[in-house]
């Protein structure tokens, strides 16, 4: 893995160096006016556990983007196999294709990081948040927070 990210730190170093337009500069605009609010995580949430391959991270060493859904859907997926959602009409509905989804990027996560995927229902959508542990696995570190709208739920959601 060394090697692999030690070839990357020239094309690191010219991303590093290029000239930014204010509003274009990571962080540097307003994608973070509108925070993504859920419903408060509930004590029964379903809790899914992974490990962050180096594969999965981007040349910067951090967990790529596109892997953060990924990884909510597994939990979700997995949470509605193990009958988290019950078994009637939201187990039916969350086991179906989401019609939306919006996540909120807070903290990022390395290669090595363990996490933990909470996923929920809230009435309306699914609920999710990915939280980076701890050395001493006391309350994580929030990286993400998302909601998923189903077929079922995007007449009556806010779309």
């Amino acid at each position: 893995m060394r090697a692999a990210m030690a070839s990357q730190l020239p094309r690191v170093a010219r991303v590093r160096d290029m000239p930014w337009n204010p509003s274009a500069a990571p962080g540097g605009g307003s994608e973070h006016a509108d925070r993504l609010e859920l419903s408060p995580r509930p004590d029964n949430a379903f809790c899914f556990q992974a490990v962050v391959r180096w594969v999965e991270c981007d040349e910067f060493g951090h967990l790529s983007q596109s892997q953060y859904a990924l990884l909510t859907e597994e939990a979700r997926a997995v949470a509605a196999a193990a009958g988290a959602f019950g078994n009637g009409e939201v187990a039916i509905i969350t086991s179906s294709s989401p019609t939306r989804f919006d996540m909120d990027f807070v903290g990022q996560a390395k290669a090595g990081d363990r996490l933990q995927i909470y996923t929920w229902w809230d009435g309306d959508s699914i609920c999710s948040e990915i939280e980076k542990l701890s050395e001493n696995c006391v309350k994580g570190e929030l990286l993400t927070k998302s909601r998923v709208w189903f077929a079922d739920q995007s007449q009556t959601s806010r779309m």
